[in-house]
């Protein structure tokens, strides 16, 4: 018997240091378990703040996507306004160009009556001359001379 109870307690031993092996073994895992739940609860964490990042990132393209839009409507407008302007700038280079045609046909057309002017009043003098010319030899016969003058003088006034 006494064999038996040497034999029960030295199984009892060795069950007692298995479990203590096993209950060594179980805090170890619990540990590691632990440890993997706070590496997990941190890497949630990082991951959260991802997701927190990549929102505001998106938040920012979106809205940076609205500005280009509104740049590119504004860039269309201000295109339009430009040939508008551009439109408005040939229609008065048109007329800048119309007016100066006139200015010149209205120049020409003074340069003609002025000429017209200085030769009225080169026949006004010369018929004045002439009609002078006569009073003072009224009856008188012209015979050379002065004659030849009186006669251009009096051509030229017809002629113009």
């Amino acid at each position: 018997m006494r064999m038996k109870v040497r034999d029960l307690e030295s199984s009892l031993s060795e069950q007692d240091e298995k479990l203590l092996q096993l209950e060594n073994g179980k805090l170890k895992l619990i540990e590691i378990i632990d440890q993997s739940k706070r590496s997990l609860s941190e890497k949630n964490h990082h991951v959260q703040q991802l997701e927190a990042d990549n929102h505001e990132l998106l938040s920012t393209i979106t809205k940076l996507k609205s500005d280009v839009a509104k740049q590119e409507r504004t860039a269309k407008v201000s295109e339009l306004e430009l040939e508008k302007l551009s439109d408005k700038i040939k229609t008065q280079e048109s007329l800048l160009n119309e007016k100066e045609l006139q200015i010149t046909k209205l120049e020409r057309e003074k340069k003609e009556l002025s000429d017209n002017a200085i030769k009225r009043q080169s026949v006004i003098e010369a018929e004045s001359n002439i009609i002078e010319h006569t009073k003072h030899n009224e009856g008188k016969v012209f015979t050379g001379g002065n004659e030849d003058d009186d006669c251009s003088l009096l051509i030229f006034a017809y002629n113009h």
